[in-house]
Order: structure tokens, then C-alpha cells, then sequence
């Protein structure tokens, strides 16, 4: 688990180095809350594909393309720190069984409380739906695919926004 003693410390010190006295009363209990915040937005790596999906695999005799549309997602970029966030469409063609379908929500978030690049992330999506599906689902060469319309904080901070000049 994250340590928010740790975190909190270095929290308090990045708000020294900017420049703010962090025993002013609204700033007091901001190391603290920030690591809390951090934490959970990487809890994913505390996670595991085994935990999340937890025995959710049923059978079916159905081979009609399972589609799960709209999966809400935030993640932070690995590069900046700042958040992205948006839809993840995961779809895949079962063989026998399939995959709880609010499992593959929460496979979504795994993946998603990590640092991360957009592109990694529906990488590591697809590659966890399909060693379940390794397992249970998926026809002999069928792929799971993922898609993810997301917005990401950092494309409006970079040098050619001249509003935030110089920022990366």
C-alpha cells in the first residue's frame, strides 16, 4: 500500500518549494489530503487481474460479440502527472463463457489507476480481457478490442497554448 505518511512528507515539501507556506490554515492539512488523493488515483497497482475478476466467468451458448460501451475512466498521464480521463469501449466474442460484464469495468480501472499513457492503457486492457479469455472466452484467433475517447489535461498545457506558456 502507498504510504501517505511518506507522501505527505514530500507533498509538504513541494509546497514549500513553490513557494507557500504550508502552515497557512487552508494549506495545513494539504499534504495529507493530496497523498490520500494519490493514492487512490494509483491504487491499481494494489490490485490484481485474479482479485477483480474473481471466479465472474459463466457459461453461455451464446457466440454473439459481448460489448461493454461507455466505461467511465480517469488516469493520470505518466509524463505530467495530470489527469486524463474519458469512455472505454471493450468488446470481444466469447466461446463458451464469458466475463461478468461489470468485471470488465473494473478491469478497465486497474489499468486506469496507474501512471499511464493513453495508448499503453487500452494495451493493457485488451491483454487482461484476453488472458481471462485465454481462459474462457474467446475463439480461437478472435481479438478483444478496446477503444478509449479520452480528453487529457496536458494537451492544453504544452508550449505551443500560449496561455500556459512554457509550462512542460
Amino acid at each position: 500500500m502507498a504510504s501517505i505518511e511518506k507522501m505527505s512528507e514530500l507533498y509538504r515539501d513541494l509546497i514549500t518549494a513553490v513557494g507557500e507556506n504550508v502552515e497557512r490554515e487552508g494549506l495545513v492539512k494539504t499534504p495529507e489530503r493530496a497523498a490520500k488523493a494519490m493514492a487512490y488515483l494509483t491504487s491499481g497497482y494494489e490490485k490484481s487481474l485474479e482479485e477483480v475478476v474473481n471466479g465472474a466467468v459463466f457459461e453461455t451458448s451464446s457466440d454473439d460479440m459481448v460489448l461493454v460501451k461507455h466505461i467511465e475512466f480517469y488516469s493520470l498521464c505518466e509524463h505530467h502527472l495530470l489527469p486524463f480521463f474519458g469512455k472505454c469501449h471493450v468488446a470481444y466474442v466469447p466461446n463458451g463463457k464469458v466475463l461478468g460484464l461489470s468485471k470488465i469495468a473494473r478491469v478497465v480501472d486497474i489499468f486506469a489507476r496507474r501512471l499511464q499513457i493513453q495508448e499503453e492503457l487500452t494495451k493493457q486492457i485488451s491483454q487482461a480481457i484476453m488472458e481471462v479469455d485465454a481462459r474462457c472466452c474467446c475463439q480461437d484467433g478472435s481479438q478483444t478490442h478496446v477503444y478509449d475517447d479520452a480528453w487529457c489535461r496536458a494537451s492544453t498545457c504544452r508550449d505551443d497554448y500560449p496561455i500556459y506558456d512554457g509550462c512542460l
